[in-house]
């Protein structure tokens, strides 16, 4: 019986390279074919689909169970993701022009909330525009004084005190997490 052989036939690549001018320094140090996987991910589809795809379409060669390996291989290595990285920033630097020049055709649009829309939307993203809120929360107290409050709290305290701190995590009282403010003994008299 022959075993069966698989041998690694090179593919012929869809995807053609650019100047080597027009690549950042992480793009350069690629090969030609690494080039052209980076490419394929980020421009080609290679994302929406899979890394497999990518490598398919970069002209990577094999089995599909090779191209597999290869292309979970090339997603791991750290000039593939350098590369990745500096295409993929190419690309949305590329998008936020296109989108700034849509913003600023909607911000003439005769509905006054697509222009309204438009134009926050261009000062959010210039850093203009930060949405501000104020909220005031009042907390009203029945049933006891402050006086009453300060002594229990106080009892509450010696009590801890004596106990050790797996008694304290054991306690079988709701515990309650808060910030406080310290407030000047003349205040707490007045209040």
């Amino acid at each position: 019986m022959r075993a069966r052989v698989a041998r690694a036939v090179a593919r012929e690549s869809m995807i053609p390279l650019d100047n080597e001018d027009t690549y950042g320094p992480a793009m350069k140090k690629l090969t030609d074919a690494r080039k052209r996987f980076v490419i394929a991910y980020v421009y080609y589809g290679g994302v929406r689909k899979s890394p497999l795809e990518a490598c398919t379409m970069a002209g990577f060669g094999g089995t599909e169970q090779s191209r597999k390996t290869t292309s979970y291989r090339l997603m791991r290595d750290p000039a593939i993701l350098a590369g990745l990285r500096e295409e993929t920033d190419k690309l949305m630097i590329g998008y936020g022009a296109r989108a700034a020049h849509r913003l600023n055709e909607l911000i003439d649009s005769e509905s006054e909330k697509v222009s309204l829309d438009a134009a926050k939307s261009m000062l959010g993203f210039a850093g203009h525009l930060m949405n501000r809120s104020e909220h005031r929360i009042v907390v009203e107290h029945e049933g006891r004084s402050t006086a009453e409050l300060i002594e229990y709290v106080q009892q509450s305290m010696k009590k801890m005190a004596a106990m050790t701190p797996a008694q304290i995590a054991h306690m079988e009282t709701e515990a309650v997490d808060a910030e406080f403010t310290e407030v000047p003994k003349q205040e707490v008299k007045a209040a």
